[in-house]
């Protein structure tokens, strides 16, 4: 009777002790729960399908092939210790760092030598401490941060709220704007229906068909006059080669002298021929106006009386008693050129045309108001687009648009602007590489826009190219902070940047106590 009882007690006590094996978390230690077996206390390594005794456990021996044995020694070189660290956050290391004579700073209890060879103080409550101390000071800058982010949401509210009036306004004198275009227009399609009907009254009267005839004589004219110099041409051309001396002389006295004696050539006296008459451009040019607008205009200026040199010239070749009646005739033409308007171009000054280019000018004067104004609408439009993928979730990246940071790494500076672009300075000659312009949030499309994490990495794309590779880009990741600051940068590929930068605008705000929790695990474990 007395041996069964010991039994049961020893069987009992087992179970009681596997409940604190050590090196075991709180939450495991179910798993080393006996299993009585023909009267001894078995455990079953974790994951494989061997029995061992429970006494084998922690005996610094290695039995199971997955070193869940071992627990609490180094038996085992694949084994875990679990230190719990009363007072601070729990720690594990692998049991082969157990009892090695190193205070490990994941144990801040020390539990991880108990062998002797070293004494490892607790330091728990320290490191406590220090990490609310951390944690503290971190929720203080969040906490900042967070006003500030606010702040960059509040200015983003009130710019689009001044867009949104912009807008109104604009909208208003756009109508104004198109309804007096609108009616500029019928007035001009009215006066040049009007100016057309008058146009073609003056086209079937017989005047405008005289004109049109005289137009058509001028250009006969111009020609005759080039085709009569060129057959002189030829005529003088063949004087000038006669053999007889009364040729020549006659010759010489027809082509006459300058001022100093010398002998005028064929050319200059042919070009002084031309030079008494209208040119032909003149001439093609009166012949070419608008004969419309010469009805309705009249002459303006006086015509010289004064020949020109050619005029002049002619009579000294002429017989005494004949220059009277050349100079008659000169006179009569000069008179009869200025009265068919050949001599002075004429100056319309209809009242028609007056009117209608009043109109046309009316016209396109509102048309370019109505283009201005419509540019100044599709500005404010855009600007009050909400874009989560430029501007974040609650616009808060949208009052930091153009804000730049700079990172100074000795040969280079590094730019990088909110929206705008990632610039790599060289500190020696200002030279400018572009890294990239702002494309999108969340680099490796992890998560939703929803997601805080989605907005806490950006990517710059299509930067200037690289000699035998891609083109430049930037990849930034981003954490609170109380400033905008831009903290590391790295080339962690061929043309391929990387940063890390600091701003409120990523300071969001905390939902639950869970996040409280995250942020001071967070900050345990860079402990």
């Amino acid at each position: 009777m007395l041996t069964q009882w010991l039994a049961c007690l020893t069987v009992f006590c087992a179970s009681v002790c596997a409940l604190h094996i050590r090196g075991v978390s709180p939450q495991d230690q179910h798993l080393y729960k006996p299993v009585v077996k023909d009267g001894v206390s078995m455990f079953r390594c974790l994951r494989t399908e061997k029995w061992i005794p429970m006494s084998a456990v922690n005996d610094d021996y290695c039995d199971c092939p997955d070193g869940t044995d071992e627990p609490g020694t180094s038996a085992c070189p694949n084994g875990v210790y679990y230190c719990e660290n009363k007072g601070f956050v729990p720690g594990v290391i692998r049991s082969s760092r157990v009892n090695d004579g190193v205070c490990d700073p994941e144990c801040c209890d020390g539990s991880d030598e108990t062998d002797g060879k070293v004494v490892c103080p607790n330091v728990c409550t320290a490191k406590a401490t220090e990490a609310d101390r951390k944690r503290k000071a971190q929720l203080k800058i969040h906490s900042n941060g967070a006003r500030i982010r606010a702040s960059y949401i509040e200015t983003a509210k009130k710019e689009q709220a001044v867009h949104k009036k912009k807008l109104d306004e604009l909208l208003r004198d756009m109508a104004l704007a198109q309804k007096r275009a609108d009616d500029l227009k019928r007035a001009l399609e009215k006066e040049e229906l009007s100016d057309q009907e008058v146009r073609e009254m003056q086209m079937q009267s017989p005047l405008y068909k005289q004109i049109e005839q005289r137009h058509e004589m001028i250009r006969t004219l111009s020609r005759a006059l080039d085709n009569a110099v060129d057959e002189l041409r030829a005529v003088a051309r063949i004087a000038e080669g006669a053999e007889t001396k009364e040729s020549k002389d006659a010759l010489e006295l027809w082509l006459g002298e300058t001022e100093e004696g010398e002998q005028i050539t064929l050319d200059a006296k042919l070009d002084d021929i031309r030079d008494w008459a209208p040119s032909s451009s003149d001439i093609e040019n009166m012949a070419n106006m608008n004969i419309l607008e010469m009805l309705d205009g009249e002459p303006s200026g006086a015509v010289s009386e004064e020949t020109r040199p050619g005029l002049r010239h002619i009579p000294s070749y002429l017989p005494e008693n004949l220059v009277p009646m050349y100079e008659q005739l000169i006179s009569w033409v000069l008179h009869t050129l200025v009265h068919l308007d050949v001599l002075s171009p004429v100056q319309v000054h209809g009242r028609a045309s007056k009117v209608l280019d009043t109109a046309r000018a009316a016209y396109d004067e509102s048309v370019s108001e109505v283009e201005k104004i419509n540019n100044e609408v599709v500005t404010h439009k855009n600007s009050l687009k909400d874009d989560p993928e430029r501007y974040g979730r609650d616009s808060e990246f949208r009052a930091l648009e153009g804000t730049c940071m700079t990172k100074d790494t000795g040969a280079y500076t590094y730019e990088l602007c909110f929206g705008g672009k990632s610039t790599q300075i060289s500190n020696n000659d200002g030279y400018r590489f572009d890294l990239g312009r702002f494309s999108r949030f969340d680099v490796n499309a992890e998560f939703d826009m929803t997601d805080d994490r989605h907005y806490l990495s950006m990517q710059y794309e299509h930067g200037q190219g690289c000699w035998n590779g891609p083109a430049r880009s930037t990849r930034v990741t981003l954490e609170c902070g109380e400033t905008n600051e831009l903290v590391r940068v790295l080339e962690a590929e061929k043309c391929t940047y990387t940063m890390h930068a600091k701003t409120p605008a990523v300071c969001f705000p905390f939902r639950t106590e869970t996040d409280l929790a995250d942020e001071a695990r967070i900050d345990h474990e860079e402990l």
